[in-house]
């Protein structure tokens, strides 16, 4: 499976929006932990490392933030800089965010809890595990 960008829903008139997301719309994802990142100072880059075991959907709640997810090989970037976009990052994933803007909160839910996560923070390490699995 690959990273890819998707619409949530929004709804609303005059006295507000009202954004959703269902988790059962991504096959298999159940949300098991709600985290943010906030305050990131400027040049700074958030994640570089991957969850070999879960999941992870992002979204902007505000401002802007670039998301670079690698998958199999394959890097894709993203901008999320609208509250209605969001991106889905699946296991094994090397996951990068940077150009934060000053006001941005990036949210993130992930189908496992933190304790249960296995992190890989060694890029070169996270290509030999992909190897190793093949």
């Amino acid at each position: 499976m690959k990273s890819y960008k998707f619409d949530l829903p929004c709804f609303g008139e005059n006295d507000g929006k009202l954004g959703t997301f269902e988790p059962l719309s991504i096959p298999g994802f159940q949300v098991d932990r709600i985290f943010y990142i906030f305050d990131v100072p400027p040049g700074e880059d958030r994640a570089n490392h991957a969850c070999m075991n879960s999941s992870i959907m992002f979204i902007a709640l505000c401002g802007s933030v670039s998301l670079a997810v690698e998958t199999d090989g394959e890097k894709t970037e993203y901008l999320l800089d609208k509250k209605t976009i969001a991106v889905f990052a699946p296991q094994s994933s090397w996951i990068r965010a940077y150009n934060f803007s000053k006001d941005a909160v990036l949210v993130g839910l992930s189908d496992k809890r933190y304790a249960d996560c296995r992190y890989i923070n060694d890029y070169g390490r996270y290509h030999e595990m992909l190897r190793e699995e093949k």
